[in-house]
């Protein structure tokens, strides 16, 4: 008897928590949380089927000691379910204290596990009904209700596992059933249901199908995940396979499997090894030897599977002490003696030290020496340090399994006092925001910091600091090769004029770079010209003026526009010739006669600046009323028409005019005699009175009233 106690009190705390889960019932109405289904489940062997059920919760249990439950049974033919019978020629009910002391005298149990599972299953019967040791006296006392209560559930939970666990309990407490009259190339639908009255629940029945008997049934297969950590073997799987509890058991180096787990490892709900993970936990080993798990896992029926096995080896994963007391000293151009301490503790499995350093306190860090130091080595010389590099070093404890352990970073103090060598100032260039870009060739040393710009307006002038470009908590960008600055270009001296001090980590300096002179921008615009006279001509006018005083000016324009009318928008300034630098006169024989223009000029330096411009001077054109006659006149005579065609040559003169023809008969005078419209026609057909040996001339005729002097006649010939 203390056996089976001992063995239910293991379980408590699986019960408990199991208890919960089975009991927890939703928020819905009271009917909704009164209706339940009865949940059972079935396998298929080749001799029989076994059924498997769990009453809904502690009161249902309770009230199936006397009611008991009914198996009913139809075979299913092309998807059709025939009619049902029963199986049982009474409802099964949990046995009696008289069944159960029978058995625990004469059952042959097959381990101590299941004389222990029986005998609880044998206690649990006892408690199934109400509890009397606690006589409720008055409806209002909770605590007596709530005990019974309690007692009841608790009783129900360990039901459910020793069921779980051993089939004779399963038996004894009415959860189990073996229709052994199945035919096993059958299909079957069984039903499970509870008889009798059920008030004041309203017990559903489980229906069940179960198809043919089958020897191709694929297992599970479930993923067993082991690491291997310092004296520990972590065990993680999944159930997928419908297993409720589990046992592991560990062989070492081949030899026989032993169980580890005195109490059965319990599953609340299937997953995945990721969601829903069972595991196990086992230490004292010993690191570098394999064992080998199997896990064995137990399902609703009682069976025992082998649902794997796995190797896993122990790893020593304690790195050694930590090294102490680092320090570090610059002894000489590019050495450091890096020194440590280790405590005085026995670390047998010290293998050496690593040396590695960083241009930053957080690295990334690297090996100064890729062998590793002897295991009583306690100072390392650094001959590759460069000097004026910001640096930190770490010392790195090794143990033979290569765990190890880092010192904090120590930062090396550089004494320098050599100077770097000169920079070389390349080009540069001043763009017209007053922008100075300088190309400078940095020095060869590694440590340099920057550069101090030096500037004056004059070679023969002092230099004095112009910028400080450096910065002593940084690293110098080696890549970058333009200083930049900035000057005033409005400037009387039109150079400007650099050097560079370059200074190391420890502010030495070098020696002056080379001078280098950059033209400033020229943005000052010239000055203007000045138009001093100007003389009208009848094919002509002339303009005098006085050219730009400046010393850059390249050329001038001279501009002309139409004279504005006041109220109408300016017309834009025509470039009317490009005069150069000491040009002063310009004969414009363009525009229309009679016309008014304006005249002006400006001056272009060098760098493209324009001067404002000059004074505005107003021309009117000379007209003289003069037009210039027509040229290349010529007269042809036509015999069969009868028709003198007479053709001539005029440019365009910029103002509307007519053709007047002339003609004098044979012995006759000269007079006006047709008259053609249209500037632009050239020729003149005479079909009137045509004759031979007459002959032509023609006048231009303005619509202002110039008109041109009369041309040469041109005679009519056969």
């Amino acid at each position: 008897m203390w056996k089976y106690i001992i063995y239910l009190v293991s379980l408590i705390c699986v019960a408990h928590v199991l208890g919960t889960e089975v009991q927890a019932q939703s928020n819905e109405s009271l009917n909704g949380a009164l209706r339940l289904q009865m949940k059972a489940i079935a396998k298929r062997y080749q001799d029989s089927v076994v059924l498997r059920w769990v009453p809904n919760n502690a009161a249902v249990w309770r009230i199936s000691r006397t009611q008991g439950f009914l198996i009913e049974r139809a075979e299913i033919s092309g998807g059709s379910i025939g009619s049902y019978s029963l199986l049982t020629s009474k409802p099964l009910i949990q046995w009696t204290e008289q069944e159960w002391s029978t058995l625990l005298q004469q059952y042959q149990y097959a381990d101590s596990t299941e004389e222990q599972l029986i005998a609880v299953a044998s206690t649990l019967a006892e408690q199934a009904g109400a509890p009397t040791d606690m006589v409720i006296k008055d409806l209002s006392d909770l605590d007596a209700l709530r005990e019974n209560k309690n007692r009841l559930e608790s009783a129900y939970t360990f039901a459910i596992i020793v069921a779980e666990r051993s089939r004779v309990a399963a038996n004894g407490l009415a959860m189990r059933f073996v229709d052994r009259t199945a035919v096993a190339s059958k299909e079957y639908s069984y039903r499970v249901s509870m008889a009798g009255t059920t008030a004041p629940y309203i017990v559903l029945p489980s229906t069940i199908t179960v198809t043919s008997f089958t020897r191709d049934a694929k297992k599970s297969s479930v993923e067993i995940v082991a690491t291997g950590l310092d004296t520990k073997a972590v065990l993680a799987w999944g159930n997928m396979s419908g297993h409720t509890t589990f046992d592991v058991y560990r062989s070492r180096n081949g030899g026989g499997f032993a169980k580890l787990n005195e109490t059965p490892i319990v599953t609340l709900r299937q997953g995945t090894r990721d969601s829903e993970s069972n595991g196990y936990a086992d230490s004292n080993l010993t690191n570098y030897i394999v064992y080998t798990y199997r896990i064995i896992g137990h399902n609703s029926f009682a069976e025992e599977e082998v649902i794997g096995t796995v190797d896993v080896m122990p790893l020593d994963l304690t790195p050694p002490p930590t090294p102490s007391g680092v320090r570090t000293q610059h002894v000489g151009v590019n050495h450091v003696v890096i020194s440590w301490e280790m405590p005085e503790i026995s670390t047998p499995d010290l293998n050496g030290f690593f040396v590695q350093r960083s241009r930053s306190e957080d690295g990334p860090f690297t090996l100064v020496y890729t062998q590793l130091l002897a295991t009583d080595a306690r100072t390392f010389l650094d001959t590759s340090a460069v000097l004026g590099h910001t640096l930190y070093y770490q010392v790195v404890a090794v143990d033979t399994a290569k765990n190890g352990s880092i010192s904090f970073p120590v930062y090396v103090a550089f004494a320098d006092s050599m100077p770097p060598s000169p920079a070389v100032l390349v080009r540069g260039s001043i763009d017209t925001a007053g922008v100075v870009r300088i190309i400078v060739q940095h020095p060869v040393e590694a440590d340099v910091m920057g550069y101090r710009l030096l500037m004056a307006n004059d070679s023969t002038h002092e230099f004095t600091v112009k910028r400080e470009i450096f910065d002593e908590d940084s690293v110098f960008v080696r890549t970058d090769t333009v200083l930049l600055d900035t000057i005033e270009l409005r400037s009387l001296t039109k150079y400007v004029f650099y050097q560079v001090v370059c200074l190391d980590y420890h502010y030495n300096e070098s020696a002056v770079s080379n001078m280098l002179a950059l033209p400033r921008p020229d943005i000052i615009a010239p000055v203007a010209p000045v138009i001093t006279d100007y003389v009208v001509a009848d094919t002509s006018v002339v303009v005098f003026y006085n050219s730009s005083t400046s010393r850059d000016v390249s050329h001038h324009i001279i501009q002309r526009r139409p004279h504005d009318v006041v109220g109408v928008q300016p017309t834009p300034w025509d470039s009317l010739a490009r005069g150069g630098v000491r040009d002063s006169v310009l004969v414009d024989t363009t525009g229309v006669l009679s016309a008014q223009y304006q005249y002006a000029v400006v001056a272009f330096d060098s760098a493209g600046n324009q001067s404002p411009l000059s004074n505005i001077i107003s021309i009117v054109r000379y007209d003289n009323g003069i037009r210039a006659s027509v040229t290349n006149l010529r007269a042809t005579y036509d015999s069969v028409a009868r028709t003198v065609r007479i053709q001539w040559d005029y440019p365009d003169i910029g103002e509307p005019h007519s053709y007047l023809i002339y003609k004098q008969p044979v012995g006759g005078a000269m007079g006006s005699y047709a008259l053609v419209k249209d500037q632009r026609t050239h020729e003149y057909v005479d079909a009137k009175e045509a004759s031979a040996d007459a002959t032509y001339a023609v006048k231009v005729v303005c619509g202002g009233g110039a008109e041109s002097k009369l041309s040469a006649g041109v005679v009519v010939r056969k």
